[in-house]
């Protein structure tokens, strides 16, 4: 699908010339995230992006005419507005709309304009230790004009948040919202046709999966299915009924394993590899299969044996109930052990700083990175070194 540019509602827009070339200062509050479709590969986000730039000259011309013009029954929009694209979009729910033009003339004719959008964006997630796994939701706003630069809005006389998170309800109740991480980069020229780099604006929530509703519906219930096997041992005797009544309690077990595990497949995407779910759910078919042919085996054997090695059947049967019922017991410590390590795993990405994301995920450009804590405000304070802004936020208390 083609991307839509949020600002192509805007009129036809004037390239600034070099000597007008400026930053432009961003930041934003996030209104509602919803529809998180794991499926789909999809989310819904509502947000509200504050652009503010300086005008260029010929822009200033423009406003000083306007003020000096009596008649200001029209509201003043520059001949340059910057346009930026959702880069991640998969559709808008809304047209996105504009604000009013706002110019402080003694702020060295700084021009800020509120910028609203509702739209769901693509997002590839990395499930494999679903359902304790730690999501990355990004909304990548991408500049596209090659003369200027997004950066972080920082006035010092103004005591704006640069993004502010707004309280619950915010996600779905599936997940819970940990950290905000924005990060300000520009693209690579060697990736791009033209040769042209652009500047990127990424807003990154990370939310953290609530995994309450998959334990209890889905490995509480397969863990459930496989005990409910042990009642098979409960018939003795090497007669062709006991055998049938054995199989038959299994191989329903084995039916309902299988739905379970197509509720299980139905909740997930086509993936290229298993999740901690997934295992589990094959771990116990397996187990069940793996019983059933033991049980067919062993009843055969013990049915064309003599009739007096029956106090035989009834030891074997004993020591082979006992020695399953630990295999079920050890594999599920072992999955709880590897689920409560998964979670861990999955919780260092909350913490992850650049220098960490650039190693663990093979970043190769530079990014920038700002901190904000739900519910609280920061302010960015930047330093340039060679290429490179660092930007680190100091929070402030909350409101």
């Amino acid at each position: 699908m083609e991307q839509t540019n949020l600002l192509n509602v805007a009129a036809a827009q004037a390239q600034p010339s070099s000597e007008d070339a400026s930053l432009i200062y961003v930041d934003g509050k996030v209104k509602n995230v919803c529809n998180i479709d794991v499926v789909h590969e999809t989310f819904r986000v509502k947000m509200h992006v504050y652009l503010t730039w300086k005008l260029p000259k010929a822009d200033r011309e423009k406003y000083d005419q306007y003020e000096a013009n009596s008649d200001q029954s029209q509201l003043f929009e520059p001949s340059f507005i910057p346009s930026l694209e959702i880069f991640n979009l998969n559709e808008m729910v809304r047209e996105p709309c504009f604000g009013k033009f706002n110019v402080r003339k003694e702020k060295d004719y700084g021009c800020r304009v509120k910028l609203e959008f509702n739209a769901i964006c693509n997002e590839e997630y990395e499930l494999q230790s679903f359902p304790f796994d730690v999501q990355d939701l990004a909304v990548d706003l991408r500049l596209n004009d090659t003369d200027y630069s997004l950066r972080a809005f920082d006035l010092k006389s103004d005591e704006n948040a640069f993004f502010s998170i707004l309280p619950s309800p915010l996600f779905d109740a599936e997940y819970t919202f940990r950290k905000c991480l924005v990060e300000f980069f520009r693209s690579a020229g060697k990736k791009s046709r033209g040769g042209k780099t652009y500047s990127h604006c990424v807003l990154r929530l990370k939310l953290e999966r609530n995994s309450e509703y998959y334990v209890l519906n889905y490995l509480l219930i397969i863990a459930l299915i496989t005990l409910c096997a042990f009642t098979s041992f409960g018939f003795y005797g090497v007669s062709e009924t006991t055998l049938g009544d054995r199989l038959s309690v299994l191989i329903t077990l084995i039916l309902a394993s299988v739905a379970q595990r197509l509720l299980v497949t139905s909740a997930l995407p086509n993936l290229q590899y298993l999740t901690l779910l997934d295992w589990y759910s094959l771990s116990s078919f397996m187990f069940l299969v793996l019983l059933t042919v033991f049980t067919s085996v062993f009843c055969y054997v013990a049915a064309s044996s003599e009739a007096n090695e029956e106090n035989d059947f009834v030891h074997w049967n004993s020591f082979f109930f006992v020695t399953a019922m630990a295999i079920w017991l050890i594999g599920n410590v072992f999955f709880v052990s590897t689920s409560i390590k998964a979670k861990q795993k999955e919780r260092r990405k909350l913490d992850l700083n650049t220098e960490q994301l650039r190693s663990e995920f093979e970043i190769q450009h530079h990014r920038s990175v700002i901190n904000v804590k739900p519910n609280s405000k920061a302010r960015a304070k930047s330093q340039i070194y060679s290429d490179m802004s660092f930007y680190q936020s100091v929070p402030a208390d909350s409101a």
